[in-house]
């Protein structure tokens, strides 16, 4: 499966503004709205918008992991799909373990850290992990701790 169909059969498809899990406005495949946009409400419109998430993502992949290029296929889109879903702020301060793990390759450990709390004493599950439900979760860390 391709990596936008990936994040549109993960995200699902809403036509209208809804308040995700963390109480931000949002609309179609998961995209954060933004005053500055308008939304038309169609799939043509949502398939524009997840592109552009996309190359967002991809951008940030870039900053935050200077040497992603060589990372397999797999973990570059399981990391671009986390930066879809999250967004590079929220990464950055709250799962900074994980970003110094991945940018020392040490990819079970970056697993543990988008898992639990304190991916060390892996006694909590993240919110991340919760808010995005067991599958896709299992499915990002997979990819990213077995390349």
């Amino acid at each position: 499966m391709q990596l936008e169909e990936k994040l549109m059969s993960h995200e699902g498809l809403k036509l209208k503004k809804y308040l995700d899990t963390n109480k931000v406005w949002t609309i179609y495949y998961g995209h954060k709205c933004l005053p500055s946009e308008v939304y038309i409400g169609t799939k043509e419109d949502a398939l524009k918008y997840l592109r552009k998430d996309i190359e967002i993502a991809k951008k940030d992949l870039t900053v935050m992991f200077p040497d992603y290029k060589s990372f397999s296929q797999n973990r570059r889109e399981a990391l671009i799909e986390a930066l879809v879903n999250m967004g590079r702020t929220t990464i950055t301060h709250s799962f900074p373990h994980f970003v110094h793990a991945v940018n020392t390759r040490q990819w079970n450990t970056a697993g543990d850290e988008l898992q639990y709390v304190d991916g060390r004493t892996k006694k909590e599950l993240s919110k991340w992990y919760k808010d995005v439900k067991s599958n896709r979760a299992e499915d990002i860390l997979e990819r990213i701790r077995g390349g």
